[in-house]
């Protein structure tokens, strides 16, 4: 989910599908997303690879889409196999409010929302063989694969849930307020400019 872009890795999932784990299994991979503007090279490089790795069938690209709860309620787990760090992790934690399994690359603000072996499983960046063997893991054990997703979706709602932001925008607003620069805030006092002596 997400934007078609090198960065975001969907080549590493094309190349993890290919993969005998995924393979055997006829496992499907969902993108969904558009490319960025000016770049729609990527989709077609996409499908391609797709197409040159004999999984053009099971890797289905489902363009931009405005339901992405409809995308997720599709899934069993979701991959963020990105080849750069995530500043946060914006699609991560999507899955994981959904209750989905992440697996996703080992770098960036992902490794703060998915917490390995426990809410999803954490992986090598750039590495196919990793990814397939962390999602064929996840499709071979139902209830490991739902106890994660649980496991992410309170982990979410408890660090990033709308609860959690307002009490911590209340705590940040009472210490400015019993803060002593808080107290010793006044408005300046208006000068003039000095009279003329003619």
């Amino acid at each position: 989910i997400g934007r078609v872009s090198d960065w975001k890795g969907q080549d590493v999932l094309a190349r993890a599908l290919a993969e005998p784990a995924l393979a055997s299994i006829g496992a499907v991979g969902l993108v969904a997303g558009d490319t960025a503007p000016g770049a729609p090279d990527e989709a077609n490089r996409l499908d391609r690879l797709a197409g040159a790795l004999g999984v053009g069938d099971r890797l289905l690209r489902l363009g931009f889409r405005q339901d992405v709860e409809v995308v997720l309620g599709a899934a069993n787990a979701l991959a963020v196999p990105s080849k750069r760090p995530e500043p946060l992790g914006l699609v991560a934690l999507e899955g994981a409010a959904a209750g989905l399994p992440v697996v996703a690359s080992a770098h960036g603000g992902v490794t703060e929302i998915v917490r390995d072996h426990e809410s999803g499983r954490l992986v090598p960046p750039r590495d196919p063989r990793a990814l397939s063997a962390a999602l064929r893991a996840l499709a071979e054990d139902p209830a490991s694969a739902a106890a994660m997703g649980e496991a992410g979706r309170k982990d979410v709602a408890e660090r990033f849930g709308l609860a959690r932001m307002l009490d911590e925008l209340q705590d940040a607003y009472d210490r400015l307020a019993a803060s002593r620069a808080a107290r010793d805030l006044t408005p300046p006092t208006p000068t003039r400019p000095p009279r003329s002596t003619r």
